[in-house]
């Protein structure tokens, strides 16, 4: 032991630990990179930097400086534009390098969008010469695209891009008639930007906002697991020893006494009229288990099998689903808005067709018809043994067809989910499982541990925010604290697609795409935080993928607790939460689906 280093003696297993061994497995690899890739990492990285540091002191340069007006009623410290814009750049410059070297639909969906940005940049001037500018740049693009074609990539291409995007994002403001008025367009320019590319920045805002859910779930189950090893026996079928039910025991009652403080408290939340909601939350979560039931069987049919590495990968493409009807039309308002100089009919009628692609019922009718392609989807991998990616599917299918009721019924019929209610009547299900099984002296230690995990996490769920509690004391905005624990997690540990590459679609697109997704993220969440607007785009649509996409997460991690808990043991191996190896956990069966052979009761 005297010759081992000081970290293999005191920190033996610090790989495994869940929130390192999840970056260390799914995390970005720059030595796997080529070095021309490296090196415009390095620029990539410097404007994560700079994004971060501008959310952190948004709060400071707000208060130090003057500030200018952005938009109706938001305003942003004049120091900060011109990070801002370069931000900007740096985002469209990966794309469009990106572009370089893959075909058919991705770069024609890559130039759409940023050749709509630079049109409404250009816009913004008013000016033949500048618009002149931009359309020459344009040329040269196109004209160095076609000469890169089918060659490796190179770092002197993303310098080519930036200075052509560079050129396009600055060149509408030196030859604007305005700037020689004296009038700033910057702050038109950060507009006009946001407005064109916002709908890109949505699906990451949304798996941001899964962050959360992800990782209380993970340390519950990795707690659990811990706490597992307690009197561990490799019998399945074995009582539960006294620790561990003392255990379970105590934050059952925990979770109970909330319940009861709830119930007795001056200004009780039920009896406020707030019984529909405690029915809501049964509702929701009786229909997750019921599409469970119809799909994998619950115990009697589930399958247990480790989920896909690449989950961050898939929650990313079902947030881009949920949005997808908004892309087309948002590149159609960014293009009119230059056309409408001369064809404002053609505006009006763009306008018209977004409004009405945002009514909420058009919302709902599409989500619930991405839920029913999860659910299908779902069903197939079922019968590839997908056992954990199919209860999140059935939990996500389940939550959005009934929390559309509202719009379909003009808000006469509500569902929802409350923090505390939804855990509250998890551990009443799993505390009745766990008795019938003790009164039939089959109280095993599998039912137990499914008490311990149900009733961990519903102690958790309710303040799993405040695992962003120090960029929140730092930045000042709840919200934007968690978008940006968030965005950065996703960076961290969503870089699976970027492990290999293809002849299609190479492995330096697929990075330059990651950090151009990645930065565009922290760029939205910066300027959040930069204009302290109460309606800020970065902050809705992170609170939107907690509850789209991190409910079903946590709706699924308590069925499974449930289900655990009224099912008898067998000998399986757990299906590990998307954040942790087996290597972290050892093989307690929590969580895990049963086995064709197990049985309810």
């Amino acid at each position: 032991m005297t010759g081992q280093p000081i970290t293999r003696r005191w920190l033996p297993g610090w790989r495994r630990l869940p929130l390192v061994s999840t970056v260390l497995e799914s995390g970005p690899r720059p030595a796997e990179w080529s070095r021309p890739l490296q090196l415009v990492m390095i620029v990539a990285g410097l404007a994560a930097v700079v994004a971060i540091g501008l959310t952190l002191t948004a709060g400071w340069l707000r208060a130090t400086g003057p500030l200018e007006l952005l938009g109706e009623g938001a305003t942003i410290p004049a120091v900060a534009m011109n990070p801002v814009l370069w931000l900007m750049v740096v985002v469209m410059s990966l794309a469009l390098t990106a572009a370089l070297h893959v075909s058919g639909w991705v770069r024609a969906a890559i130039w759409l969008v940023c050749f709509s940005a630079v049109a409404l940049l250009t816009s913004t001037a008013l000016s033949l010469p500048a618009a002149m500018v931009a359309v020459a740049c344009l040329g040269v693009y196109i004209g160095f695209a076609v000469a890169r074609a089918g060659q490796d990539f190179a770092a002197y291409e993303f310098a080519v891009v930036l200075i052509l995007v560079s050129v396009s994002a600055v060149g509408p403001s030196l030859l604007s008639v305005s700037t020689a008025y004296g009038i700033d367009l910057r702050p038109q320019a950060i507009l006009q930007f946001e407005t064109s590319v916002m709908v890109l920045a949505i699906p990451i805002l949304m798996v941001a906002g899964v962050a959360l859910a992800q990782i209380t779930v993970q340390l519950v189950r990795w707690g659990t697991a811990q706490i597992g090893r307690i009197g561990a026996t490799t019998d399945p079928e074995a009582p539960a020893g006294g620790p561990l039910i003392a255990v379970a025991s105590a934050l059952t009652v925990a979770v109970l006494a909330t319940a009861v403080a709830q119930f007795f408290a001056p200004r009780a939340v039920w009896w406020q009229g707030q019984w529909a909601e405690a029915w809501s939350c049964a509702v929701v979560l009786a229909a997750v288990a019921v599409a469970l039931r119809g799909l994998v069987g619950l115990g009697n049919r589930g399958r247990s099998s480790r989920p896909p590495r690449n989950w961050e990968d898939m929650t990313l493409a079902v947030s881009a689903a949920i949005v997808g009807l908004m892309v087309p039309i948002s590149v159609l308002l960014s293009l009119s808005a230059m056309i409408g100089v001369t064809a404002p009919q053609v505006t009006e009628v763009v306008t018209e067709i977004w409004r009405a692609v945002l009514s909420p019922p058009a919302i709902q009718a599409w989500r619930c018809l991405v839920a029913l392609v999860l659910l299908v989807w779902a069903r197939a991998q079922h019968r590839r043994g997908g056992g954990w990616t199919v209860w999140v599917l059935c939990s996500f299918a389940a939550l959005v067809v009934l929390t559309s009721a509202s719009a379909w019924t003009a808000g006469r019929v509500q569902l929802t989910v409350d923090d505390w209610a939804v855990g509250q009547l998890a551990v009443l299900a799993a505390l009745v499982g766990v008795i019938v099984a003790a009164v039939r002296r089959r109280l095993t230690r599998p039912r137990v541990l499914g008490l311990l995990a149900t009733a961990g996490l519903a102690l958790a769920i309710p303040f799993r925010e405040f695992l962003a509690a120090p960029l929140e004391v730092l930045i000042g905005v709840g919200a934007v604290a968690v978008a940006l624990f968030g965005v950065v997690w996703e960076l961290a540990t969503g870089a699976d697609l970027t492990r290999q590459g293809s002849r299609a679609f190479p492995q330096a697109t697929r990075v330059l795409l990651w950090a151009a997704n990645g930065l565009l993220g922290l760029s939205v969440v910066a300027l959040a935080a930069l204009t302290r607007a109460p309606d800020s785009t970065a902050q809705a649509f992170a609170e939107l993928g907690d509850y789209l996409l991190g409910w079903p997460w946590l709706m699924a991690a308590l069925i499974l607790g449930v289900v655990q808990a009224w099912t008898t043991a067998g000998r399986t191996q757990p299906p590990e939460p998307a954040l942790v190896p087996p290597s972290a956990v050892g093989p307690h069966p929590i969580f895990a689906p049963p086995r064709p052979e197990q049985r309810l009761g």
